[in-house]
């Protein structure tokens, strides 16, 4: 039998909270104890009353509030106080970063940062403070604030002992950022939702959009295509919220397809994979992602994804087998997949298929578990054998 490792699971959001790394890090964790691994989560938020109960490890919530230096000094100080008692072998740190990282440094404990996306470039944009794509933004120095957020986002980076990417493009990435190729991993984003059994005929000619309503999204771009496409008795269902619901739903109306437009706002995870499910489509007109884990999800539903080929995409998509890519904002591509999809079953269930088999090869839950084992077991032990080398 292996080693068994005490780790230390370090996310900016957990459960109830919604995100990837809410769902990624309970997840891990359930499966971490299974395989004999002692864990315990630390993060931020509350939640009720025997919330934490279900969990087989004890969270720890620090609470939201107060101004930005005091709610980083609190979170340092209670992360500091934790790993001390705990005493954890690594810490496995999920947009978390600045924090957990300078806790795990005074503390000495080796730290795993997964980085999903660049958060300076996230901000930037939000802001307005910058029009460039992601990997645009990467080339130029631009003004000081600019500057500092990529500062704050590097430098923790830097300090960790290890980085886990779940793409290719992501590493390239955090590889720009000063982090030495040696020090990084690519471990994919995986899949643990059951198929549907829903049948093709069981699926209303119905395209399906998931995710946050940020201009970086193209949702604009989607219902352009769905306006487009001759497809008069199909409608489109967009799931999500953000800053842009009020100008998109504007612009379906002025586009003249408000009544086939259905925007559904934020709902819990179950009711996304149901309309998914019973969906014809999936369209994602992202410019950036880093692996899109809506796509693998849709894959995993059975249904047919066309989306940018952008960034990590094309890592989970490959063009006319398992999927359709299409060029970020190509209004007239997304347009000419919609209606060829919507129209023939049999084109459905050929990269239904071939999406399943994609899955099952590249992307499939055990297989990320017993990676990041690997990754967690070998921090460790490093550190470990750096003390008794130097002890």
């Amino acid at each position: 039998m292996k080693e068994s490792v005490s780790v230390l699971l370090a996310p900016g959001i957990f459960p109830p909270d919604s995100g990837g790394p809410a769902t990624f890090v309970s997840s891990l964790g359930r499966e971490l104890v299974n395989r004999g691994h002692s864990v315990r989560v630390v993060t931020n938020g509350r939640a009720s009353s025997g919330f934490d109960d279900r969990f087989p490890f004890k969270v720890v919530r620090i609470p939201r509030g107060d101004s930005v230096v005091f709610r980083y000094a609190r979170q340092i100080r209670t992360l500091v106080a934790e790993l001390r008692s705990y005493e954890p072998d690594v810490m496995l740190v999920n947009a978390f970063d600045l924090q957990a990282i300078t806790a795990g440094r005074i503390v000495g404990v080796p730290t795993v940062s997964k980085i999903v996306g660049d958060a300076a470039w996230e901000r930037a944009r939000r802001s307005g403070e910058t029009c460039n794509d992601i990997e645009t933004f990467q080339q130029f120095t631009f003004n000081p604030k600019l500057e500092g957020w990529k500062l704050l986002r590097t430098a923790p980076v830097r300090l960790a002992d290890h980085v886990a990417v779940p793409s290719k493009f992501l590493r390239s990435l955090v590889t720009g950022w000063g982090v030495a190729p040696d020090r990084t991993s690519v471990i994919y984003n995986a899949i643990d939702i059951e198929r549907p059994s829903i049948t093709d005929s069981d699926r209303p000619p119905r395209i399906v959009t998931v995710g946050r309503l940020v201009p970086w999204k193209g949702i604009g771009g989607i219902v352009d295509a769905f306006e487009r496409a001759d497809v008069p008795d199909a409608e489109l269902h967009v799931i999500g919220d953000g800053p842009e619901r009020d100008t998109l739903e504007a612009h379906a109306d002025k586009r003249g397809v408000s009544e086939q437009v259905v925007f559904h706002g934020r709902i819990p995870h179950e009711r996304v994979l149901d309309i998914v499910s019973r969906s014809r489509v999936f369209a994602l007109n992202s410019t950036y992602e880093g692996l899109p884990h809506v796509v693998l999800e849709a894959m995993a539903c059975g249904t047919p994804v066309v989306a940018s080929a952008v960034c990590g995409t094309p890592e989970a998509i490959t063009d006319g087998e398992d999927g359709f890519l299409v060029e970020q904002d190509d209004i007239e591509a997304f347009s000419e997949r919609f209606e060829q999809l919507l129209s023939n079953s049999s084109l459905r269930s050929q990269l239904r298929t071939q999406a399943y088999k994609r899955l099952e090869s590249q992307f499939e839950h055990e297989q990320m578990v017993a990676e990041y084992e690997t990754l967690l077991r070998k921090v460790a032990s490093a550190r470990d054998g750096h003390r008794k080398k130097n002890g």
